[in-house]
């Protein structure tokens, strides 16, 4: 039957070289020896002695009290990576936790609640259980607002024709000019994670667009100046020929007055 807990490292006169162990186990492990390979390792040494030359007691002495600095160590790290823990919970973190197989795969979300077992500290999100030492990045909830803008600004500017494409209309000032007070509103943090292109391309478009309305009020104008031209003249011709009418009745009436004379 497979020893689980055997110790693997090289022997000289009869002390066990644990300084020395397999660099390519230890990294798979992904993490320095322990409290319990320690106090195997210290088993091990004492029962492959040299029985001829055994240890010295300072030697055993010194080999406990760095056992003791170990346990220390080990402990203060867990109970400071639990108290680091805890005060992620309500925060929006990014973790790359890593399979069996070796691949690693990228899980965020807001940490619910934390939990300590078997002297590690796990992270809830989303009501799955993640590894502390699995932990990324921890996302600032401005940043995480301003991302989100700066995202929501970009798909409405996608959206819009460029500047100079014919199908740019009055039809869309309104838009236009909502996605300007939606900018104007932001804060100079928040602006300055919008991509300079779409805010050079939201004013091209307002230009645009002033253009066409200027254009559309010239043409207003005139027309409106045509409309009074022919209205003039056409008063200007009743008049006219209202007067012709009075003239002639004033003749015929003379000459009425003068026949009845005779």
């Amino acid at each position: 039957m497979a020893d689980t807990g055997r110790i693997e490292a090289p022997v000289t006169d009869g002390i066990l070289e644990y300084g020395k162990t397999d660099e390519a186990k230890e990294k798979k492990s992904g993490s320095s020896v322990d409290k319990e390979m320690f106090l195997q390792l210290l088993v091990a040494q004492m029962k492959y002695q040299d029985p001829m030359q055994p240890m010295d007691n300072t030697q055993y002495v010194s080999q406990l009290a760095t056992f003791t600095q170990v346990e220390e160590m080990q402990n203060m790290a867990n109970s400071l990576s639990s108290n680091t823990a805890n005060n992620l919970v309500g925060k929006y973190v990014i973790m790359h936790p890593t399979s069996t197989t070796g691949a690693t795969s990228e899980i965020s979300g807001y940490v619910d609640y934390t939990v300590t077992e078997g002297g590690k500290t796990y992270l809830s999100i989303d009501g799955t259980l993640y590894n502390y030492d699995d932990l990324y990045s921890v996302v600032d909830e401005e940043y995480l607002d301003t991302a989100s803008i700066a995202a929501s600004f970009s798909s409405l500017m996608s959206a819009l024709p460029e500047a100079d494409d014919p199908s740019v209309s009055l039809d869309l000032e309104e838009t236009i000019a909502s996605i300007r007070q939606t900018y104007n509103s932001l804060s100079p943090y928040q602006r300055s994670y919008l991509k300079e292109d779409e805010v050079k391309k939201l004013e091209a478009l307002e230009e645009r667009i002033a253009a066409l309305k200027e254009a559309a009020n010239s043409k207003e104008t005139a027309s409106d100046t045509s409309t009074g031209s022919v209205s003039s003249d056409s008063e200007a011709t009743a008049s006219e020929d209202t007067s012709s009418a009075a003239d002639g009745s004033d003749s015929s009436t003379g000459d009425t007055g003068t026949s009845v004379g005779e």
